[in-house]
């Protein structure tokens, strides 16, 4: 669908263009019978406007769209990052305290993590525990009302299996995880590039490129 380290659909109409492409010789009916047992049993219809570029799939339906079209993380991180500069997880996701997510094994480059509070009106101070393959870092911050993305590398997964960055804060926060933009314009980026360490003492050689990319660079 992409190469390594991307590119990513550009915009609706791209996006759509993808998913015919990952869908192949499937019909959208078909595609219709695979979603109905899920929790998002999308219609025929609603996927035809998706893939006319008509309309922009919500980030709660971008793992499922992902699954049914066999796009391998691709459609859900572009998904991710159509919505990025205007998300507002506020109407109809739940914030948690503890989050996982896992780009594709074969990615290298940089990959975000937009963080917000739930607070709409007040900054808070956020302490949040990374842990990525053997590596692992603290990150403290004060959240805006706008949030803020924290950027780093990733490293590709040289066996083929993806690792996942588990995501762990002192209290409840919204997270949409995403790759590629180096510029993330109009957003407050916080570059957590540095600071990573080996906290699993363990870890072979071979092991410890998984996770963040060259982090003590």
């Amino acid at each position: 669908m992409v190469s390594r380290s991307g590119p990513f659909a550009e915009d609706e109409r791209e996006l759509g263009a993808w998913m015919k492409r990952c869908r192949g010789r499937r019909s959208l009916r078909a595609i219709e019978g695979e979603l109905k047992g899920t929790e998002f049993p999308l219609t025929k219809s609603t996927l035809n406007r998706y893939e006319h570029g008509k309309q922009l799939p919500p980030v709660r339906y971008a793992d499922v769209l992902d699954q049914v079209y066999a796009a391998e993380g691709w459609l859900l991180l572009s998904i991710h990052r159509l919505w990025r500069s205007r998300w507002d997880p506020w109407a109809d996701e739940w914030p948690q305290r503890y989050h996982s997510f896992s780009w594709p094994a074969d990615y290298r480059g940089m990959v975000w993590m937009k963080v917000l509070p739930t607070d709409r009106e007040e900054q808070v101070h956020v302490s949040i525990d990374l842990e990525w393959g053997p590596w692992g870092r603290v990150v403290e911050c004060v959240l805006p009302p706008t949030g803020i993305v924290l950027r780093t590398g990733k490293a590709q997964d040289r066996d083929g299996i993806s690792r996942p960055l588990n995501f762990s804060a002192d209290q409840k926060v919204f997270v949409l995880f995403g790759a590629g933009e180096e510029d993330l314009a109009g957003e407050s980026v916080l570059d957590i590039h540095r600071g990573w360490e080996i906290r699993n003492r363990d870890a072979s050689p071979g092991e410890r490129w998984h996770g963040p990319d060259d982090p003590d660079a």
